[in-house]
């Protein structure tokens, strides 16, 4: 198979997946340039959901909801003292 037959067929793909599975493609597509920057067995760390909960994080440890210092072992004493 050609380059060019590789390419129409999965433009046809392409073409007739519904939105959600376009913006599914669209991260993967990300993935694939990303990795060779990038450890693989990091690449969850990069995607969209994942960096969407790190900022939801960061506001609860800046507003004060968070048990201990942030870290495995802070938490583990301030559950300890309670």
């Amino acid at each position: 198979m050609t380059r060019t037959m590789l390419t129409n067929e999965v433009i046809d793909e392409i073409r007739s997946l519904p939105a959600r599975q376009l913006r599914e493609l669209r991260s993967y597509v990300f993935f694939l340039k990303a990795r060779g920057a990038i450890d693989p067995t990091q690449l969850y760390f990069w995607t969209k959901r994942w960096q969407s909960w790190e900022r939801e994080a960061d506001a609860d440890k800046r507003a004060g909801r968070i048990v201990g210092d942030g870290t495995l072992r802070g938490l583990l004493v301030a559950l300890k003292r309670r």
